[in-house]
C-alpha cells in the first residue's frame, strides 16, 4: 500500500527568532533608559513590568526560545551599558546638573547577565547538540525538568527525546518543553526506521512521543504520528490495527485530499471494498491525480473486473508510477493473470532495484506460474518450467535471508518457494517449507489444504490424514475435509467409515 506523504509542514505566522530577540533587547535597553529618569521606587517598578513582559515575550515565542532569551540578554545587557552619562548643567545653578543620564550600573548586574546568558546558552547546546552531552554524562534514569520532578525513570527508559535525537544508550532522559520542529525531527527520525524495515522500532518511539507529548501537539503533529503508527502496522501486514490508526489519524486533517485518500486506505484495510471504492472515486473525481486513492481503487475492484480494464481509466502520467503498478500487479495476481503480473512485477523492479518485497513478489508469482505449468493447468514447456522456478527460488532465497518481522511475508514467501522447489522435483525442500509457512500462518486454508494435497500426491497419506484430521476437525465442508474423507474411505480401517 502506498504511504501518505506525512511530511513536516513548516509552522505559520512565526517571524524568525533573532527578530524577536532583538526587538525584546529593544525593549529592554529601552525600558532601562527610561527607568533612570523616574525617581525611585517608580523605576524598580518599571524594570520589574518590563522583565514580566520579557518573560511572556519568550514564553508565547517557543521557537529557539534559549537562543531567543540568551541573546536578548546579551544585547540588552550591551545596549544599557553603552547609554553614554549626559549632564546638561544650567551656569546659575552649580550645585546640581539641570538633566542627568548616568550608565552607573552596580557590577552584580554584569555578574548576573553573564550567569542567566551561560545558563541559557548551556541549556540551548543541551537541546540542539545532546550527542555531545551524551559522550560526557552516563547517568541512568534521572529524569530532570520533568513535569512531575520525580527522580524515577519512566518504564526503566533511557532513551533522549529531544529535538532531532534518536537512538538508546545509557543517556539522560531529559524532558524539556520541545518546539514544533523538535517534535517534527523526532516523527522523521521515527519514520526513518520504516525504510529500514524496523516497523516495531518505529512504533515504539513514536508512541513514546506520543504518550509524553500529546497535550502539547499540534493537530499537523498528532497525524503525522497517528499515520506513521498506521504505516508500521501496515509493514507488518497487520490490517485491522494500521486501519484503527488511519481512522485515529483522520480526524486531525482538514477535509481534502489528504483526508479523503487516507479515509479510502483505512475502509480498504477494514475490509470494506465498496466504501473504500465510493471514498477513493469521489477523491479522484477532485484530484485525479492522487496516487494513493488510484492504487486503492484498483486493489479493492472485484476480481470480475478485468486489469486492462482499469488500466485503462488511470491517466497515461501515472501509469509508470510505483503505487499503481503495485496494485496493479496484485489485482492481476489475484486474476492468476500471469504475463501480466510477470510484467508488472518487473517494471517495479526496474524503479527500485532495491525493493525486497517486489522481488519477493516476482518469484511469488514465477513459482505459481511454474507449478501451473508442471501440472498442465497452463501451456509452458518443461524447460521455461525449470527456468521460472529456478529464478522463483533465487529471489525467495534472497527476500527469506533478509525479511523482516512481518509474520505473513515469512509464510508468503516460504509457501511460494515450496511451490518452486516442487516444480524442481526438491520435494523434501518443499514439504520443509510447506510446514514452515502452515507454522507461520496457521489460519490460511489455502496453505494447509496445500500441504495436505502435496502429501496425498507424494503417497503420504497416513501424514495426510494426521494433517487433515489435526487442522480441519471443526467448520464448514471444504475441500480439505473433502479430501480427508476420501483418503479415510480409501485407507477403510477401522471407524474410518464412520
Amino acid at each position: 500500500m502506498a504511504e501518505v506523504d506525512t511530511g513536516s509542514k513548516p509552522a505559520q505566522n512565526r517571524l524568525p527568532w533573532w527578530m524577536v530577540s532583538l526587538a525584546i533587547a529593544a525593549v529592554v535597553a529601552i525600558t532601562a533608559a527610561l527607568a533612570m529618569f523616574i525617581p525611585h521606587p517608580y523605576g524598580i517598578a518599571v524594570l520589574v513590568v518590563a522583565l514580566i513582559a520579557f518573560i511572556c515575550a519568550v514564553a508565547l515565542n517557543p521557537m529557539y526560545r534559549y537562543k531567543l532569551a540568551y541573546n536578548s540578554i546579551i544585547a540588552g545587557w550591551l545596549s544599557v551599558r553603552s547609554i553614554p552619562s549626559i549632564e546638561v548643567w544650567n551656569p546659575q545653578v552649580k550645585d546640581s546638573p539641570l538633566f542627568k543620564l548616568s550608565n552607573e550600573v552596580n557590577w552584580s548586574f554584569d555578574i548576573a547577565c553573564m550567569v542567566i546568558a551561560c545558563i541559557l546558552l548551556m541549556l540551548d547546546y543541551l537541546v540542539r547538540e545532546p550527542n555531545r552531552w551524551q559522550s560526557l554524562i552516563k547517568l541512568n534514569g534521572i529524569q530532570l525538568f520533568s513535569n512531575n520532578n520525580s527522580p524515577k525513570a519512566e518504564n526503566g527508559s533511557q532513551q533522549v527525546n529531544l529535538g532531532n535525537v534518536s537512538g538508546n544508550g545509557n543517556q539522560i532522559n531529559i524532558s524539556l518543553q520541545q518546539t514544533a520542529s523538535d517534535f517534527n525531527a523526532e516523527i522523521d527520525v521515527a519514520a526513518a526506521y520504516l525504510k529500514e524495515s524496523k516497523p516495531d522500532v518505529a512504533i515504539e518511539k513514536l508512541k513514546e512521543l506520543k504518550r509524553r507529548h500529546w497535550h502539547v501537539l499540534t493537530d499537523r503533529e498528532k497525524y503525522r504520528i497517528a499515520a506513521n503508527i498506521g504505516h508500521a502496522f501496515n509493514q507488518k501486514d497487520e490490517c485491522s490495527t494500521a486501519a484503527d490508526h488511519y481512522v485515529e489519524a483522520i480526524q486531525y486533517l482538514a477535509p481534502g485530499e489528504e483526508r479523503l485518500s487516507l479515509e479510502a486506505t483505512a475502509y480498504f484495510l477494514q475490509g470494506k471494498n465498496e466504501d473504500a471504492i465510493q471514498i477513493a472515486k469521489s477523491c479522484l473525481n477532485d484530484f485525479p491525480s492522487n496516487l494513493m486513492a488510484r492504487a486503492v481503487f484498483i486493489r479493492a475492484s472485484a476480481d470480475s473486473v478485468s486489469t486492462d480494464e482499469l488500466e485503462g481509466e488511470i491517466p497515461v502520467h501515472l501509469r509508470s508510477s510505483f503505487e499503481v503498478l503495485d496494485a496493479l500487479f496484485l489485482h492481476a495476481a489475484k486474476r492468476m493473470e500471469f504475463p501480466k503480473a510477470e510484467a508488472y512485477a518487473r517494471r517495479l523492479i526496474e524503479l527500485d532495484g532495491s525493493s525486497r518485497h517486489s522481488k519477493m513478489r516476482l518469484g511469488a508469482i514465477l513459482a505459481s506460474k511454474s507449478i501451473n505449468g508442471k501440472m498442465g493447468r497452463i501451456e509452458c514447456a518443461a524447460e521455461e518450467v525449470h527456468r521460472l522456478a529456478d529464478e522463483a527460488v533465487t529471489l525467495l532465497t534472497e527476500f527469506i535471508a533478509h525479511e523482516g518481522p512481518s509474520t505473513f511475508s515469512k509464510g508468503y514467501s516460504r509457501y511460494h518457494r515450496a511451490l518452486a522447489y516442487e516444480s524442481l522435483d526438491r520435494n523434501d525442500e518443499a514439504e520443509a517449507d510447506l510446514r514452515s509457512a502452515n507454522e507461520l500462518l496457521p489460519d490460511d486454508q489455502e496453505i494447509r489444504f496445500q500441504l495436505g494435497l502435496f502429501l496425498v500426491n507424494h503417497d503420504k497419506h497416513e501424514l495426510a490424514i494426521q494433517h487433515f484430521a489435526k487442522t480441519e476437525t471443526e467448520g464448514p465442508l471444504s475441500q480439505s475435509k473433502i479430501l480427508l474423507g476420501r483418503l479415510l474411505l480409501s485407507r477403510s480401517a477401522s471407524g474410518d467409515l464412520e
